[in-house]
Formats: structure tokens, C-alpha cells, sequence
């Protein structure tokens, strides 16, 4: 994703936060992404454990 408001280095969390709440990402109820270990453990995303 290119979100020309974001500019120059952002974290993984405000890029998606961004994507939430401007730009209306949705998860359809009942189904989770999985995202990298940038991000935190929140609803309807997770993150794999590590180690």
C-alpha cells in the first residue's frame, strides 16, 4: 500500500491504524490477518508468536 500522506519512515502499527481509519480498511467478521511482528496483537489482527 502508498499512502502519499504518510511521509518518510512511519511504523507498521501507524500505517495500518492510517489504513483504518482513513481509507476504511475492513476485516469481514469471523476472519483475522495475519501481520508481521512490526504490528501488536489486536482485534481481528495477529501476530505469530515468536520463537
Amino acid at each position: 500500500m502508498f499512502f502519499p500522506s504518510l511521509e518518510g519512515s512511519v511504523t507498521d502499527g501507524r500505517v495500518l491504524r492510517d489504513a483504518i481509519r482513513k481509507h476504511g480498511l475492513k476485516v469481514p467478521h469471523g476472519c483475522y490477518y495475519l501481520v508481521d511482528v512490526g504490528y501488536t496483537n489486536c482485534e481481528r489482527f495477529l501476530v505469530p508468536f515468536r520463537g
